[in-house]
């Protein structure tokens, strides 16, 4: 695994990730994963003692994340110290459930480190549309945000918004790789497991937007070589115990790094966030 500057962060790295976590008892894709939202609703309706222990597990690591929020308001990186400075436009892409103000602290930290940051802006103000409608504007809003700033910018997908942008690298990659330079992948793998509870939110919103990612999901990534992306810079950021979601992260071994942090919290996480900083402080490839 790569450590480059990492050395005194205090993360945890491995060379591999994929612990194998698998739905069971439901119609299944090639990783194991429900392939539509009548498998995932039939897990849910047959494993009915997994609901407790996933929204306690859940409510858990909402807890974590305020506390790393609070001990990011006290380290040096939020003030723009003790980490690599930088430049150019970094679009923040939120996870399933949030909105651009539960990024605040994290646009003010990378605004400190030098870098302009972009909310992706969202549709229903959280991030709850289907991933299959989100491409097409995600995709338009990334070239915009190249072409206004002159430079390739870089992305930090965290959770679903890392879905929606290995999705969008797999359906739009000549405008993809145009506008991107470096990829920050953050509780975002190749899902092989999600929490019921989550899950059962998320599978609300499909129903109610007319959507079905879990379908789009293993009609994209089944049988995609996950760790071989070519063309823009990858790095994946995750906990291998996650409480929300697992599985085989995006990008090479040598580009996965392991950490403690909260799913909620990898944004507002003062270790996670030096861990972007020397990401994005390695000049912008040619």
């Amino acid at each position: 695994m790569n450590q480059e500057a990492l050395s005194g962060l205090g993360f945890e790295g491995a060379a591999t990730y994929s612990p194998r976590v698998e739905q069971e008892t439901v119609a299944q894709s090639k990783n194991r994963f429900p392939k539509s939202r009548s498998s995932f609703f039939g897990y849910l309706v047959r494993r009915p003692l997994d609901y407790l222990p996933d929204s306690l597990n859940f409510v858990f690591d909402l807890v974590q994340a305020s506390l790393e929020w609070q001990i990011l308001q006290l380290s040096p990186i939020y003030r723009g110290e003790e980490a690599p400075h930088g430049e150019g436009v970094v679009v923040i892409v939120p996870g399933f459930g949030t909105a651009e103000v539960n990024y605040g602290s994290t646009a003010v930290t990378l605004k400190n480190l030098g870098y302009e940051p972009k909310v992706y802006p969202l549709k229903f103000v959280v991030n709850a549309e289907p991933v299959s409608k989100m491409l097409t504007d995600y995709v338009a809003y990334l070239v915009k945000q190249k072409e206004r700033s002159g430079r390739k910018i870089h992305v930090l997908g965290h959770s679903k918004g890392g879905l929606v942008t290995l999705a969008a690298l797999l359906r739009f990659p000549e405008e993809f790789n145009d506008s991107v330079d470096q990829v920050v992948f953050l509780g975002s793998p190749k899902p092989e497991w999600l929490n019921s509870y989550v899950g059962g939110l998320y599978l609300f919103t499909q129903y109610l937007f007319g959507g079905d990612d879990f379908k789009f999901s293993s009609e994209s990534l089944d049988g995609m070589d996950v760790e071989n992306i070519d063309g823009v810079r990858i790095t994946s950021i995750a906990n291998p115990g996650d409480q929300v979601i697992r599985g085989q992260l995006v990008g090479s071994p040598e580009d996965h790094f392991l950490v403690k942090s909260s799913h909620a919290g990898h944004l507002v996480c003062a270790n996670d966030l030096g861990i972007v900083a020397n990401r994005l402080s390695r000049p912008l490839a040619a």
